[in-house]
């Protein structure tokens, strides 16, 4: 059981082996800090409580990577992922010459960012998040207006969104 927030800084991984459960406390949330990553492998966040836990938010040139993972909560809903985006950044410039439509999981987790380059959100692989609140997935920045942290990274593929009140909100990004 989480009782505070996990905070993953700069340079470190975290990653939750197949069939590990981290389960989270009342209003816990995640945070990824730029540079940081989390890879849940087959693993599962879920709350160990009746009430919502919180968020999940991947910063700037963070990672998470939901690699046949789950993300749920047993009894109530949970605040959703908050990926941060850059609106100076232009997402094509992270990978080289590669169309957007040639790209797969594996170049998203791949991708070499900066502090000041988009979170990055991959799902994949039978992936199911479940439960989720509204806007399970935004690209945008809670507490307050923040319309350059538009434009985070998220690539989804063979997974599900169960359960949730609204699965993913995209913000305007050009």
């Amino acid at each position: 059981l989480m009782p505070t927030d996990l905070v993953v800084h700069s340079g470190a991984t975290l990653r939750l082996l197949p069939n590990a459960v981290l389960e989270m406390g009342k209003d816990r949330s995640i945070f990824i800090e730029p540079g940081g990553k989390v890879v849940l492998d087959h693993a599962r966040v879920t709350n160990s409580c009746d009430n919502d836990w919180g968020r999940i938010v991947v910063k700037r040139g963070a990672k998470l990577v939901v690699d046949g993972g789950n993300i749920r909560s047993d009894n109530a809903r949970w605040g959703g992922i908050e990926v941060w985006g850059n609106t100076s950044v232009v997402h094509g410039d992270l990978f080289g010459s590669v169309e957007p439509s040639g790209l797969t999981a594996a170049d998203y987790v791949g991708v070499m960012t900066t502090a000041s380059d988009p979170g990055v959100v991959v799902i994949s692989n039978g992936s199911l998040i479940e439960r989720g609140n509204v806007n399970t997935i935004t690209t945008t920045r809670a507490g307050g207006y923040f319309p350059d942290h538009y434009g985070g990274l998220v690539y989804v593929e063979n997974s599900v969104f169960d359960d949730c009140r609204k699965g993913v909100s995209l913000m305007r990004y050009e």
